[in-house]
This record gives C-alpha cells, structure tokens and sequence, in this order.
C-alpha cells in the first residue's frame, strides 16, 4: 500500500511474512512477520530507489531489518504483429 506525495515520491507500508516451508508449514506461533514503513523514488524511465526500515512483530522475527533496492527498468520490444503480415 503506497501513497503518492509528489510526481516521483511514494511513501507506503510493505508487508512480509514467512509460514515456513511445504510440505508443513510452521506452528503459527513461529511464523515471522514484518511492517516496513517504505519510501520509493522515481529517478526518471530508467531507474527507481525504494529504501524501508522493517519493525519485527513477532517473537520470532528479526526486530529491526534495513532495506534498499536500487532498480534499473528494462524494456523489451516486440514487433507489431501487423508488420509481420505485411508482403
């Protein structure tokens, strides 16, 4: 859930939790969950910053996590399927 400030800027929560692995999930007294209050900034078509500190609540979940993430966008093209008919 995010909301927009500006143009570029988001601030927002994220939300990340862990029930354990198949084929049995852990008692739900050890899963882990994680608010990350969050920003995320949009440096122009190419890249993105997306920085949030995670506040454990759970006894078995880290209880101060950092993220960042540095993202490049890629963009792929495909050619137009009426050009590919044409004689």
């Amino acid at each position: 859930m995010s909301y927009s400030v500006n143009r570029r800027l988001s601030a927002g929560f994220e939300y990340y939790g862990s029930v354990g692995s198949l084929p049995s999930f852990d008692p739900f007294s050890q899963g882990q969950e994680q608010i990350v209050p969050s920003i995320d900034y949009d440096f122009g078509p190419n890249w993105e910053f997306n920085l949030g500190v995670g506040i454990g609540i759970t006894h078995n979940t880290d209880h101060l996590l950092i993220k960042m993430i540095v993202g490049r966008r890629f963009r792929f093209t495909t050619p137009h399927l009426h050009q590919a008919f044409q004689p």
